[in-house]
């Protein structure tokens, strides 16, 4: 029998993903992605023990794991930030 995914449980997950440019070493020397509203930067993501340079993926899925909203930030804007987000779903 086949379920249905239903995006309207009213819970929900946030999460971010790191989307590194390029290695740290490589900082100075980039120009990719330079010229874009959202630049690229560093950031540190706890769960990977990563220090990366670039951008940060932030997701919002629902209890079922349909995504409902997606936006790429720069890497020190906090899933926190998010939360106003939901008001909107």
């Amino acid at each position: 029998m086949t379920e249905v995914i239903s995006a309207d449980d009213h819970q929900y997950i946030i999460d971010s993903i790191p989307i590194p440019v390029c290695q740290n070493v490589r900082i100075s020397r980039t120009k990719i992605c330079k010229e874009d509203q959202v630049k690229p930067s560093r950031g540190y993501h706890a769960s990977h023990t990563l220090h990366y340079y670039g951008f940060k993926m932030e997701l919002i899925t629902s209890k079922a794991g349909v995504p409902v909203f997606m936006e790429i930030t720069a890497t020190n804007v906090h899933d926190v930030n998010y939360l106003s987000q939901l008001e909107k779903l």
